[in-house]
């Protein structure tokens, strides 16, 4: 079984509303640093998901700050569970 990497630029920024809003972005690949097409990325417990362009690139945006259990997923590879705190300002790199 092969293994999935999540390279990601998380981005934030203040919403106007009240609750922060923030968005998450990144890169899928593979151990050998190849992109991953069509892996999803979903935040478990929410309605909240994409699947990753032809470059592994994907963004999710207008999510509330907090914290969140991100699931990555794509066929012929295992499934990586990372839990990631999203505060409401700045930028996180997870690699």
């Amino acid at each position: 079984m092969r293994i999935l990497f999540l390279g990601a630029l998380v981005m934030f920024y203040s919403g106007v509303q009240a609750q922060q809003l923030t968005s998450f972005s990144g890169k899928v690949s593979d151990t050998h640093d190849l992109p991953v097409a069509g892996a999803t990325i979903y935040l478990l417990n929410t309605n909240r998901g994409v699947a990753t362009d032809s470059k592994g690139n994907f963004n999710i945006n207008n999510i509330p700050a907090g914290k969140y259990t991100v699931q990555i997923s794509a066929i012929g590879y295992a499934t990586l569970n990372l839990d990631v705190i999203l505060p409401g300002s700045g930028t996180t790199e997870i690699l």
